[in-house]
């Protein structure tokens, strides 16, 4: 699942909460041709947390996501449901506005 707190493969031990987050963003988000994922920001709860995370798993995860954004993980974007190539909310009207998480990746050295 997308915000599993197990470890795919022969990796053992949990996932961080950080862990959780950049995983859900990665593997639920919209991803575009050079690489980089978005989720909508309020998607992210139930992908950690479960279904019913609700407002308390979105609380508890504004700490995580606030030190994700300062150190440049991850950043805010606005954007436009069946327009930025979002499809978010899945209930959502086109053209509404949306507010994602988005993840770019580093380039190799």
């Amino acid at each position: 699942a997308p915000g599993c707190a197990r470890r795919s493969g022969n990796a053992r031990g949990p996932l961080s909460l950080r862990e959780r987050v950049l995983r859900a963003v990665r593997r639920a988000g919209h991803l575009d041709p050079d690489g980089v994922a978005a989720l909508p920001r309020d998607l992210l709860a139930d992908l950690v947390y479960g279904r019913d995370a609700g407002a308390a798993g979105a609380n508890a995860l504004e700490p995580v996501v606030d030190a994700m954004l300062a150190d440049g993980t991850l950043t805010i974007e606005a954007a436009v449901a069946g327009v930025d190539g979002l499809r978010w909310p899945p209930t959502g009207q086109p053209g509404q506005q949306v507010t994602a998480l988005v993840w770019h990746p580093r380039p190799a050295h």
